[in-house]
């Protein structure tokens, strides 16, 4: 049955075209699908910043005379080269 806005013969060449169409496209519907999965998964888990930026991090922190310990960085992306950055350092007891 159809709404009378396409013919059956409209309808079943569509279905053939677009029939086609997939088939062409398939394998690269595949090969993007798992680019696809893993920015999604990225995403959803939070992409962090490179270990080597980490490292500069650390090494400008443990510059300070006043830094004991670095006890965790954090890092998420949040855009193209920026980052949000979660540091836990011990300091100088006579701060």
């Amino acid at each position: 049955m159809n709404d009378d806005k396409f013919s059956d013969k409209e309808i079943i060449r569509l279905k053939m075209v677009l029939k086609e169409l997939y088939a062409d496209l398939e394998p690269l519907i595949e090969s993007d699908f798992n680019t696809l999965v893993n920015e999604l998964r990225k995403l959803f888990i939070g992409e962090s910043m490179p270990r080597e930026d980490r490292a500069v991090i650390k090494e400008i922190i443990r510059g300070y005379d006043d830094v004991v310990h670095i006890n965790r960085i954090q890092t998420m992306a949040m855009g193209k080269n920026k980052y949000l950055v979660l540091i836990s350092i011990n300091l100088n007891d006579y701060l």
